[in-house]
């Protein structure tokens, strides 16, 4: 199972199923040894995704996210190689988004069913 789970000081979060393309999320919040639960329906995370982009292109609009949101991910990848390798926290100055996405971008689509296995010969020799 696909699972993340965010330690604090005084809980955690623990998400379940979150990288899967099929089935529900569910997030189990605890804190001060109180739970909470909620879930998420699945949902098509690729489809919207291309019919965004596509749309973009056509109306020639700059994407969200964008290479700077990319940036950021890097920059917080190699800080945890620095961290492993040093043992010790590193500090990142916090980077000033141009731009924040917001909800009314978002595009839902209906979970896509796997299609019917399809009786075929494999292209590769035994």
């Amino acid at each position: 199972m696909a699972t993340y789970r965010i330690v604090g000081t005084r809980g955690d979060l623990r998400s379940e199923n979150c990288y899967e393309y099929r089935g529900d999320i569910e997030h189990t919040l605890t804190i001060d040894e109180k739970k909470r639960q909620r879930r998420f329906r699945a949902g098509d995370q690729f489809g919207p995704e291309i019919l965004y982009f596509s749309d973009c292109v056509l109306r020639h609009r700059e994407p969200e996210p964008s290479g700077y949101e990319g940036l950021a991910d890097v920059r917080i990848i190699e800080a945890l190689h620095r961290s492993i390798a040093s043992g010790a926290p590193v500090d990142l100055e916090p980077l000033v988004r141009v731009q924040q996405p917001s909800e009314d971008r978002e595009i839902r689509r209906p979970s896509v069913e796997e299609p019917p296995l399809v009786n075929a010969e494999s292209p590769f020799q035994d």
